[in-house]
Order: structure tokens, then C-alpha cells, then sequence
């Protein structure tokens, strides 16, 4: 830099010839300056669109009048977030004991110590079902709650089955395989 620009960049107006690459080039300007953030009241409008809407950024910035672009600086700027909504099993307590008691009964008991069963003798041999649900991610505000999706029955999905087995690999000593 020229001398009598490094003039300008201190309080005193005097800087050392060999000093010129430790000057700070931050500004000195309050937090206030810049362009005004003209939506303060943002969380609130977004709370007020039902969660339906709320799946991408589309249709959330179609609801709330604004441009898609100005909706993403507000969410990289942490201004609302974005939530997963997982569909949860609506388990009954029949359920729940049945899954505990195929749990239990992989408990082994080896020189009375308890042992889990570490299943490689065991073939599962499965149905995948991959449910063609909804968008997972939905956005609001910072620590709001989000509705938590559930159901009884899946059989009004759509859904694609794959046949899947899954095992331990074995190794033969006289093949070699």
C-alpha cells in the first residue's frame, strides 16, 4: 500500500514502513449499518402457514409474498430452520411386547453370564417395503414445534418391494471361498 493511504487507516495517522501487511481491514461501522432487514417479524408469519405448506421453499415463499432467493439468504442466516419429519409407526402395546419378547429371545445364557446372540448362523430373509411418502423436511421457526406425523396403517401408501436376504459371510477352508 501507498504511505499516505496508510495514513488514513489509523486513529494516530502514523504507521511504521514495515507494518503495512499487519493493518486490520475491518470496518469500524456499528452493527446497524448496511441494507435494513425488512422482515423482523418473519418466524411468526412463517408459524402462521399451515406445515403443509412448508415443504419446500416454493410454495413457502409464494404464501409469505417474498422472492424464493431473499427466503434462502433469511434461512442461511438462520432467521427460520429446517426440520425432519419422519413417519413414525403408531405402535399399540401388543406391538411393543412382541418386539421386546423377539429381542429376549436372543438373550443367550453362556457359563451364567448373558449373552446377546451374535447372529451369525442367522439368515434374515425380508421383505424391504420403500413408502413412497412425502417430503420428509419441513422449515420453521427456530425452536418450534414441529407436528410429529403418524400412522396406524400403511396400506393406503404407495409402496415398492424389494426380497432381501441378509447374512454373515461364511468362508469354506476347502474351496477356498
Amino acid at each position: 500500500m501507498v504511505q499516505h493511504l496508510l495514513l488514513r487507516c489509523t486513529k494516530a495517522g502514523k504507521i511504521p514502513m514495515g507494518a503495512a501487511g499487519e493493518v486490520s481491514q475491518f470496518q469500524r461501522k456499528k452493527s446497524t449499518c448496511g441494507r435494513k432487514h425488512l422482515h423482523k417479524d418473519l418466524p411468526k408469519c412463517i408459524q402462521a402457514i399451515p406445515q403443509s405448506r412448508r415443504y419446500c421453499f416454493r410454495s413457502l415463499a409464494h404464501d409469505l409474498g417474498m422472492l424464493k432467493s431473499t427466503l434462502h439468504d433469511y434461512f442461511k442466516r438462520g432467521v427460520f430452520a429446517k426440520y425432519s419429519s419422519v413417519l413414525k409407526p403408531a405402535l399399540t402395546e401388543s406391538n411393543k411386547v412382541c418386539r421386546l419378547k423377539w429381542a429376549l429371545d436372543h438373550v443367550c445364557d453362556r457359563d451364567g453370564a448373558k449373552y446377546v446372540d451374535d447372529m451369525y448362523d442367522t439368515v434374515h430373509v425380508d421383505e424391504k417395503w420403500f413408502f413412497m411418502t412425502r417430503v420428509q423436511k419441513v422449515y420453521g421457526a427456530i425452536c418450534e414445534k414441529i407436528k410429529q406425523r403418524s400412522c396406524k396403517s400403511k396400506h393406503h401408501l404407495l409402496k415398492v418391494m424389494f426380497l432381501t436376504a441378509v447374512a454373515h459371510p461364511r468362508w469354506d477352508e476347502t474351496s477356498g471361498e
